[in-house]
């Protein structure tokens, strides 16, 4: 039992020692509207009187993000958001901006509200989602690998409960640049790999060590490749 504290302890502190600081190659955006179930038709833009800046696009699966940068907003005292097309015209104030960088705020169409920050439970609902399709995957691989019994089915949930949670909810931070978000994958896959190897080689009894080992490697090359599409899909 002891062992086990150690090693889950070990895991917790290598994901949260190893939170990455990115450099982004483009500028992040300033301002970014979540609006979800927005039509193909909808213009979002910000200014103020005769002067706005249509901003830029960028659709997932059930909501859309529209995205401003600072040097776009840095010239106008008092922001308004303008949505409009396929029967929606709204004009709503933008309230105090918290810093320079990654505001976020989500656009309710049918309500006409602006709230800052992401809704919790839709936030809750994506890394759900996202954790347990990268546990179906890597649990398919783990039957196909020939693991059966029931210590190593708890090994299996525990550890990748703890590493693929600390990686989802990393994802859920990222906003919306997606070099730092890929970039950050291929690093957190590493250090998760790393991690996974040392948790399975030491507390996995089924099978010998290079079955375990060849599990950890094919696991973690799905699960980058499959996750890594996904998050081209679905929102994060």
């Amino acid at each position: 039992m002891r062992r086990w504290k150690v090693l889950i302890l070990g895991i917790m502190v290598a994901l949260i020692v190893a939170l990455p600081v990115w450099g982004n190659s483009s500028e992040p955006p300033s301002i970014l509207l979540i609006v979800p179930g927005a039509p193909d038709e909808l213009v979002v833009s910000v200014g103020e009187r005769d002067h706005y800046i249509e901003a830029s696009r960028r659709d997932k699966m059930l909501e859309s993000y529209f995205l401003f940068y600072q040097r776009e907003t840095d010239p106008v005292d008092n922001l308004k958001v303008k949505a409009v097309g396929d029967g929606y015209n709204l004009s709503i104030p933008v309230e105090d901006i918290t810093q320079r960088y990654h505001n976020v705020y989500t656009l309710d169409l049918d309500k006409g509200t602006l709230t800052e920050g992401k809704d919790p439970l839709r936030a809750a609902a994506y890394v759900f989602m996202r954790v347990v399709l990268t546990l179906i995957i890597e649990g398919l691989v783990f039957l196909f690998m020939g693991f059966r019994s029931r210590r190593s089915w708890i090994v299996f949930l525990i550890v990748n409960l703890i590493t693929q949670g600390g990686l989802n909810l990393w994802i859920n931070t990222v906003t919306y640049n997606d070099y730092s978000l890929f970039f950050g994958l291929i690093f957190y896959e590493i250090v998760i790999l790393i991690v996974e190897m040392v948790a399975f080689l030491a507390l996995l009894k089924e099978h010998k060590k290079w079955r375990r080992v060849l599990y950890v490697l094919i696991a973690n090359s799905m699960s980058l490749l499959v996750g890594g599409y996904i998050l081209t899909v679905l929102p994060y």
